[in-house]
Formats: structure tokens, sequence, C-alpha cells
């Protein structure tokens, strides 16, 4: 066969390992497996110590140790923080040498940083951490963020890629355009990170405010639940199903977003919301800096405290959203067609020469 022939031939598809595979509270994974799934066959890869044990029967025998294309990561800073909230010297080992077996089974590694730092990581830890994550990330071939990379450290390997959004079901030709009700919403996991408590004793408006998503940390929901008495809130401490949420979502005011900045570079929140085409009201952070710059503007409202974003919402009590609007600009800025585009371009550029 000539070299003209291989050229010709069909190119086999781009074998793609993701970490995590399968999250059954949040389907952020499921739609990256969608969406990667057009770039290529995207594979679960086994737990970092059976993928050691496969690497290196490979390499006993002379063959490559590389077992996938390329390996994308999420979330593995999360092993930095034990459950006592600390930076763990168990876990920074186990952080550094599981990047390291990734690193050594794959052609490409590719390390999606969706924070800073891990959420709820003590203060005092969380410079050392994010300096342990720089430092780690240079492993990685590229490093993906969701937000514009001015979010970040400048750094040649950082890529933007958009966050997908979700593709939730509802039956619009009952109602295309549902009547909205006075609920503004908080949802998601109920954690300190969220500085819901915060939101809760700052609320005096009449509109319902509802705290939707379970939580794990009893004394937490505790101060919750006593800041909450004698005000307009329902707590809701509970998981419940997703279109439930959605649907939720989609008929209320706004979605309310005031994560602990200094931790967080995007708000799968902000996304969700988005999809349902519901406003947000947010305190401010980078990444929504960087959105008031965008078409997405007139459906987000951001200020600097909670206190601020309750007088912007008193003020704005009256102004109709468009659901239909919402979602098209939406699209416009994170439909699939762009992330799967951003995808194919980032791994031809790490690509070079194809196949990997």
């Amino acid at each position: 066969m000539t070299t003209e022939d291989r050229q010709n031939q069909p190119r086999p598809p781009l074998s793609i390992g993701l970490v995590p595979f399968g999250l059954k509270i949040n389907d952020y994974i499921e739609r990256k497996k969608d969406l990667l799934g057009q770039v290529g066959q995207v594979f679960e890869v086994p737990r970092p110590r059976l993928l050691l044990g496969a690497v290196l029967k490979r390499m006993s025998t002379g063959q490559s140790p590389r077992l996938f294309d390329v390996i994308i990561l999420n979330w593995r800073e999360n092993l930095l923080c034990n459950k006592n909230c600390k930076l763990s010297y168990k876990g920074i080992l186990e952080y550094l040498c599981t990047l390291l077996v990734f690193k050594l089974a794959c052609q490409k590694l590719i390390y999606v940083r969706h924070n800073r730092h891990p959420h709820n990581l003590r203060t005092i830890d969380r410079d050392r951490a994010r300096r342990i994550i720089d430092i780690a990330q240079n492993l990685a071939s590229a490093v993906v963020v969701h937000a514009p990379p001015h979010a970040l450290q400048l750094n040649p390997k950082l890529r933007y890629i958009p966050h997908p959004l979700y593709p939730l079901i509802f039956d619009e030709q009952k109602n295309p355009e549902p009547t909205r009700n006075d609920e503004f919403i908080i949802f998601g996991r109920i954690e300190r990170y969220k500085r819901i408590l915060e939101l809760a004793k700052s609320w005096d408006l009449q509109s319902r405010l509802s705290i939707l998503g379970p939580c794990t940390d009893e004394e937490y929901l505790n101060e919750l639940r006593i800041a909450c008495q004698d005000r307009d809130i329902d707590l809701e401490p509970k998981f419940q199903d997703e279109n439930i949420i959605a649907d939720r979502i989609r008929r209320c005011k706004g979605v309310i977003i005031g994560n602990d900045t200094s931790s967080m570079l995007v708000s799968g929140s902000f996304f969700f919301s988005l999809s349902c085409g519901t406003p947000v009201y947010a305190v401010n952070s980078d990444f929504f800096k960087w959105l008031e710059e965008t078409p997405i503007a007139p459906y987000l409202i951001v200020r600097g405290s909670f206190s601020e974003l309750i007088d912007a919402i008193r003020t704005n009590d009256t102004k109709q959203y468009i659901q239909s609007e919402i979602s098209d600009v939406s699209k416009m800025l994170f439909g699939d067609t762009k992330i799967i585009t951003a995808w194919k371009e980032l791994l031809d550029d790490l690509n070079g020469n194809y196949p990997l």
C-alpha cells in the first residue's frame, strides 16, 4: 500500500475517554457524552488502579501504554478536599498520581477546570490548593474552561469551550409561553459556598423565595430553617425530579445565584436556567461580568451583594421576560453546534497529524 493510499483510507474514529463517565445528580456529563460522540467514540475510563494495571501490562509486552487517543478529565481537583473541608495530603497524593496515570494512558490529556479550587475548602487552604491545581494542570496538553480565559491567570494551554445547555422537555404546544409565578428560585445542592443562608437572611420581599435541593449538612440546614422563619421563603431540602425542577424554574420570575466567587468559574445553575428560558439574578463575578458584555445581558441582572440584588428585583418586579427570546439567545451563544465545533478545533490543534 502506497503512502497516498494510506492517506486516502477512512480515518478511524477518535477514541475519547471521559472521566467521570456517569453522574446521576448532574446531566452535564450526559450532555458532554452526546456532544463528544459527534467528534469521536466516547468510552468509560477504568478506575485509576485498574487503568494503571492495564497500562503496565501493555508496556510489559512491548506495546504502547496508550489506551485512548484522548482522555478528558472533570472535577479531579475535588480529590484535594477531605470530608472536613481541609486540604488533605492523601488527597494531594491521589490527585497527582492519578493525573500521571491518566497521562500515561492516552496520547493527549485534556483537563477541564470547572472551579478555581474545591468548593467549601476552608479559607486557609485555598491559595495552596489553587497553586497545586495550577501546577498539576500543566501535565495536560490543554486546559478547557467554560468561562472566558481572562477569568484565570494567563496560560497558553487555556481553551474556552462553551458550557452546554440542557435538553429539557416542556409541553410547549399546550403552554408555549407560561405565566410566571411570583416566585424566585435558588436550586441545586444546598451547600455553604452558595451562600444561601446569607440570601435568606436578606430576603424581605413579598415574592416567594424557594430553596430547592438536597442537603447533607444538617447543621447548615438547621441554620437555614431558623433564617427562613417569618419570611416568605419555602425551604424544600430534598432531591426532586429534574423535570419538576425545570417546570418550576420555567414558571418563576427568576433564578438567583450567589455562589462564592473565590471558587466559582462558571455556574451550572446559570445554564440550566437559560435552558428553561428564565432570567438570572446573580451576585457579581468575573463570569457574570463577561456575560454582561454578550447578547444574554438583557436577561441577566448582576449586582455586588444580595441586598443590592434584592433591591434590583424590587425595582424590576413588573418586567416581563419572554421565554422564547431567552432560549434563542442562549442557543446562539451556547448551542450544540458551537460546542461541537469548538471541541473539533481543539482536538485538531492538539492532533497535528491524525491519528494521534
